[in-house]
């Protein structure tokens, strides 16, 4: 018993700085694992260079883990989300799809996220989360491949599954 609990505090003992560093001090070779949380933020640069005049909204699609395109949809007064999709022709290319939509904070380099609701039986945007587009915007969609079936056994499960 007493080398069970001398293992334990070792291994308890060793852990400690680095929980109590944080995630944050963990590294991957070049950057923090976490730099999208403690601000080493580079893609405003790469996002700025797709702006023309910052009268451009730019459209990101991803397929399961990786960036599938970047589209330049032109801003149009009176925009929301649901005519960029089809601006951009991207209601053509995913049948489900997930949309986040980046909008900058005035004075800083953050986003606001904000997030679209796609009803994939009528092909649009929710009226509640179909947004007004502004200038400078970014919208991220990730295809949803998730089927029929699969929709419907979340639904009887609910939080079971």
């Amino acid at each position: 018993m007493k080398v069970q609990s001398r293992f334990i505090t070792l291994v308890l003992a060793s852990l400690f700085p680095l929980c109590a560093g944080g995630c944050a001090t963990l590294t991957s070779p070049g950057r923090s694992l976490l730099s999208h949380l403690t601000g080493d933020k580079k893609p405003a640069a790469e996002d700025n260079k797709l702006l023309v005049n910052g009268e451009s909204v730019v459209v990101e699609l991803h397929r399961g883990t990786g960036v599938l395109d970047r589209l330049s949809v032109p801003f149009k007064p009176g925009m929301v989300v649901q005519d960029v999709l089809e601006e951009g022709r991207v209601i053509n290319r995913f049948s489900r799809m997930t949309i986040k939509l980046k909008r900058r904070t005035a004075g800083q380099r953050n986003y606001l996220p904000l997030t679209a609701v796609y009803d994939h039986e009528k092909r649009m945007v929710r009226p509640e989360s179909n947004y007004s587009i502004r200038p400078g915007d970014f919208l991220i969609i990730t295809e949803d491949r998730t089927t029929a079936t699969e929709e419907m056994f979340r639904q009887l499960l609910g939080p079971l599954a």
